[in-house]
């Protein structure tokens, strides 16, 4: 079996000569592009990790919004409306976008790390504070989502925002991340070759 040369060089040249790693137009290791003594290479760096941490948060707050959506909230209207049935729009928003993010997933070569499940987090924590504010601005119909976001009932909402943090995300963070091995080894499988983090160039 090939393994990931030590030389830096080396590693370049494999990455390059990856398919797989070419079906992701956007990931491109600085290291790639310019030499280490590059002026742009901090640059380059700093906007890689922007676009990284910005992803990953995509990936899990996408996959949430399916799961919190066809789990509790589509079941609790049609409790409220035995004929309410999910509109095109409704899938497309709620599910289709997980399909997506699956498929970007596979075919692009992002690291995914467990400790990266802070990305997320924070995105959540901002967006908890910006469902406060909005409610407050009108407490009667700036309701995000009823029984589950609902600060007329903080009973309910605390907990569900604590069970969210503290337990789905980092459940979600770590189906992506086995999902992300299963994605090495299918590439071990078809290449014989271990992939070289771009992470660790």
């Amino acid at each position: 079996m090939r393994r990931c040369p030590q030389n830096q060089a080396a590693r370049q040249t494999v990455q390059v000569q990856n398919p797989w790693l070419l079906l992701e137009g956007i990931w491109v290791p600085g290291s790639l592009a310019h030499s280490p003594k590059s002026p742009n290479i901090v640059a380059e760096k700093c906007v890689i990790t922007e676009q990284w941490s910005f992803r990953i948060a995509h990936w899990v707050f996408g996959f949430q919004v399916t799961l919190v959506y066809f789990a509790f909230l589509y079941p609790l209207a049609q409790e409220d409306n035995p004929e309410f049935a999910s509109s095109w729009l409704d899938v497309n928003i709620h599910g289709i976008n997980t399909v997506i993010m699956i498929i970007d997933n596979f075919v692009s070569a992002i690291p995914i790390r467990l400790l990266h499940v802070i990305y997320p987090v924070i995105y959540g924590v901002i967006y908890v504070i910006f469902s406060i504010v909005y409610y407050f601005f009108d407490p009667d119909n700036n309701i995000l989502y009823p029984d589950l976001l609902d600060w007329s009932h903080p009973e309910t909402t605390i907990p569900t925002i604590v069970i969210v943090v503290a337990i789905l995300m980092p459940l979600v963070q770590l189906l992506w991340y086995l999902w992300y091995r299963l994605r090495l080894w299918l590439f071990w499988k078809i290449y014989h070759l271990v992939f070289c983090d771009p992470t660790k160039l």
